[in-house]
């Protein structure tokens, strides 16, 4: 699923990768200022409320310019992470690497889990 956010300032439609502290096209830096739009696609893994609570949290979190942990076992988001220059860690059965989201050293005033 795909989700656009609409800027009620000046009527710009953002993805999520082009709001970074304000809205693309923009000063726009309010979250109430913002309209959630779903494009096409399917729900995947969750119902639709929690859904657009996640759409919600994300954008908030790009208006904040906060550090973003992601677990996506599907790898539904790996293309938004590479437009953002965001790190991808691949997992897989046969590699021994453990990684423990919650051991790691993070500045949580700044950092979203989703």
């Amino acid at each position: 699923m795909k989700f656009v956010f609409q800027c009620k300032n000046c009527g710009g439609k953002n993805d999520i990768t082009e709001i970074i502290g304000s809205c693309g096209n923009c000063d726009n830096n309010k979250l109430q200022n913002f309209e959630i739009i779903i494009t096409n696609g399917e729900l995947r893994g969750m119902g639709g409320e929690h859904a657009l609570g996640a759409a919600k949290k994300a954008l908030e979190s790009a208006l904040n310019t906060e550090e973003i942990l992601l677990i996506d076992p599907e790898a539904d988001y790996s293309e938004m992470i590479e437009k953002i220059g965001g790190k991808i860690i691949k997992i897989n059965p046969d590699n021994t690497t453990i990684i423990n989201p919650l051991d790691m050293c993070l500045n949580m005033e700044s950092f979203m889990i989703i």
